[in-house]
């Protein structure tokens, strides 16, 4: 099996990995998983799709102040 093909292989199985994770921690169940990690997780998902050119990133706008004007 060539480098780059095994190399995509284990990038989807961390990827399976971690949304198998995200949604035990759905699903309750007997483990508690905070807030903060659930959020966590998500954002491990969305960096591994950006990187196996899954799903484009989306950045957010920036805000930009204007000085205010004299009335």
């Amino acid at each position: 099996m060539p480098v780059h093909a095994q190399a995509n292989g284990y990038q989807r199985a961390r990827l399976r990995q971690t949304v198998r994770e995200y949604l035990n921690s759905l699903e309750g169940g007997q483990r508690h998983v905070s807030p903060a990690r659930r959020q966590q997780l998500i954002e491990m998902i969305l960096e591994r799709l950006v990187a196996q050119d899954l799903i484009q990133p989306q950045t957010l706008p920036t805000v930009q102040t204007l000085p205010r004007q004299a009335a």
